[in-house]
C-alpha cells in the first residue's frame, strides 16, 4: 500500500505535463478569459462540437461559429475539469458546470465528460461533450407559466422544444426567468 500511494501522485502530476492536455487547458483558459483570437489558434479551422454522441457532421465550433459561446459568457458559465487523461490524440476530463441560467432555475446539472480529438500539432479537432446523469431543475415549472403568460416567447426561444442559444435569446430568457421567479415568489438569485 505505501508503495501504491507515490505511484498514483506520480501519475496524477505527470497528466498535467502531458503536452496533449496542456494544450487544452490553455485552449479553455483563454477561452474562460474571454480572449478568442488566442483561443483559436489551438482549433483547427474545420472544428466541430458534439453533444451526448459523437453522430452526424455536429456544429462548427470556435472560429465565431459557436451559438452557445454569447450565452456561455452571458450567463456567467463557470466549468472545472477534474480527472483528465490523454491517450494517442484524445483527452478527456470530467466537468462541473455553474452559470447564471441554472441558478435562477434551480438547476442541479450532472457531470459531464468532455472529450477533445486533437491532431498531431495538438490543435483542436473534435469535441464531444457528455452527460453523465440527469439534472433536476424547476424548468418544467417555467414552461407551464410561460406557456400562459409568454407563449408566442416562449415558441421562440425553444422553436424545437430545445433552448435556441442564437440572437438575443440569452438576455430574453434571463428577462423571463426573473418576471417567473417574482410571479412565483421564489427568491432572488443574485
Amino acid at each position: 500500500m505505501n508503495r501504491v500511494v507515490p505511484l498514483l501522485a506520480l501519475v496524477v502530476c505527470c497528466a498535467s505535463f502531458d503536452p496533449q492536455i496542456q494544450s487544452v487547458q490553455a485552449f479553455r483558459a483563454l477561452r474562460d478569459r474571454g480572449d478568442d483570437a488566442a483561443a483559436a489558434s489551438y482549433l483547427t479551422p474545420d472544428s466541430r462540437i458534439w453533444f451526448t454522441a459523437k453522430k452526424g457532421e455536429g456544429s462548427p465550433f470556435g472560429h465565431g461559429h459557436e451559438a452557445w459561446h454569447h450565452w456561455d459568457l452571458y450567463f456567467h458559465g463557470r466549468t472545472t475539469f477534474t480527472h483528465w487523461s490523454a491517450h494517442d490524440g484524445v483527452v478527456s476530463a470530467i466537468g462541473h458546470e455553474t452559470n447564471d441560467y441554472y441558478r435562477l432555475l434551480d438547476w442541479k446539472p450532472p457531470p459531464f465528460r468532455m472529450t477533445w480529438w486533437l491532431t498531431s500539432d495538438h490543435k483542436i479537432h473534435e469535441i464531444l461533450f457528455e452527460p453523465l446523469g440527469k439534472s433536476t431543475s424547476r424548468l418544467d415549472q417555467f414552461r407551464a407559466w410561460a406557456a400562459v403568460v409568454h407563449p408566442g416567447e416562449l415558441a421562440d426561444l425553444m422553436p424545437t422544444g430545445e433552448i435556441d442559444p442564437t440572437g438575443d435569446r440569452a438576455e430574453r430568457w434571463r428577462a423571463l426567468l426573473i418576471e417567473w421567479r417574482l410571479a412565483a415568489r421564489l427568491p432572488a438569485v443574485r
